[in-house]
């Protein structure tokens, strides 16, 4: 479906999309006046909320309604607007918001673009407090820094055992998953803790993605349906495959 539309058009105003979310986080980056209880609800535990995570959401819809008026928007802080375009954008403002409660620079944001038939074809993670952008579509990756640009993919290693694993902590498993967990960490030569949204290696992509495929972190199988299915095409358009041979 990307035949119609033009990939590098949208892949400037995803970097867009990336630069108006922080400039609208950064004035409340450890100057917060208030969180919010997002659910309301004591039985569903604390689901943080904050300014930063609505102003910087608004944001980018407002571009997507300037720039892409036919294309839909589905995010984490208001409803999904319609597409007639078949087209969908997804936001998460800040992946890692008790990170960014906390003052620590361990959050993203999170943007994809995905085609009428579903298919993620562009996925941003955004790490400005690091100075580190992800960024993926049909054919190519790349970590984009103040430095320049380097190509990223995922690791070619097959072995566990010389691998590096990384969760937010060991106490957000149900207990089937920290059976699962206790093995990879066992078994995985580096293990780290406390990682909200990304970490990587120059060259390799490790986002939030590959941390659901190896534990399945029950941060995201706790929330609705809606947004489950939407965690899927951030890191979607950013990984790709390490080559063969």
């Amino acid at each position: 479906m990307t035949d119609t539309r033009n990939i590098a058009d949208d892949i400037a105003l995803a970097r867009q999309l990336a630069d108006a979310a922080w400039a609208a986080i950064r004035p409340h980056f450890r100057n917060l006046n208030g969180v919010d209880h997002k659910s309301g609800t004591a039985k569903s535990g604390f689901d943080p909320v904050t300014e930063a995570d609505r102003a910087a959401e608004l944001a980018m819809r407002a571009i997507i309604s300037q720039e892409r008026p036919a294309d839909g928007v589905t995010g984490e802080e208001f409803p999904d607007t319609d597409s007639s375009s078949g087209w969908r954008w997804y936001f998460d403002p800040i992946d890692g918001t008790r990170a960014f409660v906390g003052g620590l620079p361990v959050w993203t944001t999170l943007i994809a673009l995905v085609d009428p038939e579903g298919v993620p074809v562009i996925g941003v993670i955004d790490q400005p407090v690091v100075g580190e952008r992800y960024i993926g579509w049909p054919g190519a990756a790349e970590m984009e820094t103040a430095s320049g640009t380097t190509p990223i993919r995922v690791s070619g290693n097959p072995d566990l055992r010389a691998a590096t694993i990384a969760t937010t902590d060991p106490f957000i498993f149900t207990p089937p998953e920290q059976g699962a967990w206790n093995h990879l960490r066992a078994t995985a030569r580096i293990t780290r803790y406390g990682l909200d949204a990304c970490g990587a290696d120059p060259g390799r992509a490790r986002s939030r993605r590959h941390c659901h495929q190896l534990a399945r972190r029950s941060s995201c199988a706790r929330r609705p349906d809606r947004l489950r299915r939407q965690s899927r095409h951030f890191g979607a358009g950013v990984a790709r495959p390490a080559p063969r041979g």
